[in-house]
């Protein structure tokens, strides 16, 4: 089991979509969301954003490969 602690922003229309790290096998999963009450959003550009999200998917990619907590 691993866990992934990531942002995520839920569109208009309900949905959520994620980019999971490359070490994840391809397979049929069982998932877990848990929901933590929205924080005040404050609007960044989306290129920042997108870079912001890229950096932690990679710090959480590097904290599983080498088993840090």
């Amino acid at each position: 089991m691993q866990t992934i602690v990531t942002k995520v922003n839920i569109s208009e229309d309900h949905k959520l979509i994620i980019q999971l790290p490359a070490n994840i096998p391809v397979g049929e999963y069982e998932v877990v969301l848990v929901l933590n009450n929205p924080s005040p959003q404050h609007k960044v550009h989306p290129s920042i954003a997108e870079a912001h999200t890229v950096s932690d998917n990679r710090v959480q990619f590097l904290k599983a490969r080498y088993h840090y907590e």
